[in-house]
């Protein structure tokens, strides 16, 4: 068999031809195409996985925050819940301290006014005790509750003890030692002079006496030497009076504080 050449290298060159022809035409634009698509995936593949990650550190922060923001919120929430327990607890406490302030105030105020009551209860018993004790005794005696005062004074002065005329007679001795009697009412001449010559011859002493008016006495007559006295008044009569007036002003309010209190 005879191989033709010429046939043999016109194939070759025709087939040469083709593969340049198609590497040329066909092969090199599809594998441009397929390098391009290949490249546009990778960008997108890494424009994805940078996306992803930059939406994970967002998500990263905002979780972050998010916490951090929780956090706060229980703090302020916590710190909230507690200066509104204190403030409570503080006005709670300015309450008290205002309502027994006034509780105070208000005992304060009626201590006072049972004080002035009493007080004035006191003063009006002993004025109508003595306008009753007068006009009964100028009636029955026919004579003044002063002139009574002053023999009833007497009668004590001649009734006095070893002890006490000892004291006075102590007192009275004395060059420098004055003897007063005061008394609530202005005494006549003749009583001023009864009731020097009883003190002198009780006491055995020649010193003056002295007269003073002493209203608070109230009807009565008092002697004083230094630093001792004797006396004789409606006074002493009426402080009893006015002390059992006092315990019943005073018994009412404690009786209402203990009914409170229950």
């Amino acid at each position: 068999m005879l191989i033709d050449w010429f046939t043999v290298v016109a194939q070759v060159i025709n087939f040469v031809v083709l593969m340049w022809l198609l590497k040329h035409f066909l092969y090199q634009p599809i594998l441009n195409v397929i390098d391009a698509r290949e490249k546009r995936i990778t960008d997108q593949i890494d424009l994805a996985k940078k996306t992803q990650s930059t939406a994970m550190e967002h998500r990263l922060e905002f979780e972050g925050k998010n916490k951090n923001f929780e956090q706060k919120h229980e703090a302020l929430l916590d710190k909230a819940n507690k200066e509104a327990q204190a403030l409570h607890q503080q006005l709670v406490v300015d309450a008290r301290s205002e309502v027994d302030n006034l509780r105070t105030q208000w005992q304060e105020s009626l201590r006072k006014e049972q004080l002035n009551l009493s007080e004035g209860i006191a003063k009006r018993v002993r004025q109508e005790v003595l306008d009753i004790s007068r006009k009964s005794l100028t009636e029955l005696a026919d004579c003044k509750l002063e002139e009574q005062m002053v023999t009833m004074f007497i009668k004590r002065l001649k009734s006095l003890d070893d002890v006490e005329k000892m004291q006075l007679s102590a007192q009275s001795k004395d060059a420098v030692s004055a003897i007063i009697i005061r008394s609530a009412f202005e005494l006549a001449e003749a009583e001023r002079t009864s009731l020097t010559e009883v003190v002198q011859t009780t006491l055995s002493t020649d010193n003056a006496v002295q007269f003073e008016i002493e209203p608070e006495l109230i009807s009565g007559i008092q002697l004083i030497g230094s630093g001792h006295k004797i006396a004789w008044n409606t006074a002493d009569y009426l402080s009893s009076l006015e002390a059992s007036i006092s315990s019943l002003l005073d018994k009412k309010p404690a009786e209402e504080k203990g009914a409170e209190d229950a």
